[in-house]
This record gives structure tokens, sequence and C-alpha cells, in this order.
């Protein structure tokens, strides 16, 4: 993905680690000793490596070099040996990971919504399962598609810092979202322009399709601090158990 990778210099500027996220998972794994956790799109690792200083053993996964570059980088400055970072496509994850090996799969950041299409979807669903122990969860968290699509959104808000200017934009196209983006470095004024096709997913697409896929228990949220879900918000965040 040329987006994550021409950002990756500046991705914890503009995301910098979410402690709602951080105590998200950690109410959801009590105890997060010894839990065995996979971060698929881990980006620059802030979490993977939070969540190791916790006491669980994470593999973190991103598709760009970059980003798993970085990922490595922090964890030798961070001498942690319970985590490892790898180039991974998501839809490969049943080819490098034993079944049954995680307790915690954990999917933040719109990642999902990177999928090409609905089958990609039901595919990866399934191979999450199928990694996960009795009892595991997959954690989920994307943009609000229902949102976007009921107040017809065309932007999301800027990030906005000492550093940087983070423009976000969407605007449909067929059956898919055009996601323009626009990072502006203060100190130089340089301007780094991208654009995604991203599949949105919908909250009722997305939970029948996990309950069509053995997930058994569903919970849905608006953001990290388990605030009721509403198509009039703009975040999404499931956990779904085995």
């Amino acid at each position: 993905m040329s987006f994550y990778s021409s950002i990756s210099s500046y991705y914890d500027t503009i995301f910098p680690l979410s402690e709602d996220q951080l105590q998200f998972i950690e109410s959801k794994a009590h105890p997060i000793n010894q839990k065995n956790i996979l971060e698929i799109g881990c980006g620059t690792g802030n979490l993977a490596l939070a969540l190791a200083e916790r006491g669980a053993t994470v593999s973190g996964i991103d598709y760009s070099d970059e980003m798993v570059t970085i990922a490595n980088t922090n964890l030798s400055k961070s001498k942690q040996a319970n985590i490892i970072f790898q180039k991974m496509d998501m839809n490969d994850i049943h080819k490098h990971f034993i079944k049954n090996s995680f307790d915690i799969i954990v999917c933040f950041g719109n990642t999902l919504p990177h999928l090409d299409n609905k089958s990609d979807l039901i595919s990866f669903i399934t191979k999450c399962h199928l990694l996960l122990k009795k009892n595991g969860k997959l954690l989920i968290q994307l943009v609000n598609y229902d949102w976007v699509a009921k107040h017809k959104i065309e932007s999301l808000p800027t990030k906005n810092n000492t550093e940087i200017s983070f423009e976000r934009k969407y605007r449909k196209e067929n059956n898919k979202i055009r996601f323009d983006t626009t990072l502006t470095l203060k100190e130089t004024h340089s301007i780094i322009q991208n654009s995604e096709l991203l599949l949105p997913i919908y909250k009722a697409d997305l939970v029948s399709t996990l309950k069509d896929h053995l997930f058994s228990i569903i919970n849905y949220y608006g953001d990290f601090t388990l605030s009721d879900y509403s198509d009039d918000k703009n975040g999404l965040v499931i956990e779904a158990c085995v």
C-alpha cells in the first residue's frame, strides 16, 4: 500500500498511541499477561509494543515494508523479547500461523476496508476463526460506513498539530469509496498526497458475516470507551468471540 509507505515516517505523529485502544484490549483480554495476540495492520508497532510491555506475546503484521522496518527499529530500542514484526498480506495469515494459536486477534485503524471485496472479507473472517483458540476474540475497529452513507460524509476531521496537517476526503466510486489524503509538513511546507480505494463495510453485513462463520457472541460499540453504537457516530468497534 503506497499510501502507508509514503506516510510511514510521520505515522506516529498523525496517529499516536491511543490509551483508549490499549485499555479496550486489556479489558477484553484480562488478564493480558501471557496472552498470545496477533495484530493485523500493526503500523509502526506502538500498540503491539505496549501490549508486549504488559506481558502479552505479540505477532504484528503489516503489508508495508516501511512500516515493518520502523516497527523493528522501535522493537530493537525497546529490547522486548516477546514480540515479532513481519511483512505479511492479511489474506495470508493462515499460511504463516498455527491453527488455534491466538487468544486475541486485533484489526484496528480501518485496516479491514483495504480488503478488495466481500469474498475477501468472508475469507478473512474464516481465517481469523481458524487461528483463534477456543474462547478467543477478534477485535475490529473501523470507520462507521453506515454513518458515512447516512450523512453523505465527504471528509473526516483534519488531524492538526505543530508538525503536520492531515486532510482526509471521501468520494463514492462505484461500489467503493475513494479515500484521498493530503499530508502537509509544516516545517518544510512539503505536501504528500495519496488516493486509495476502500471497501465500505457496513455493521449489519459485518455482524452477519461473523455469525455465519461461527463467531458466537458479538458486541459492537461506538468507540473504544464502549459507548453505544449509532449510525450517527463515526466509529464502529466490534468484539467477536469464538
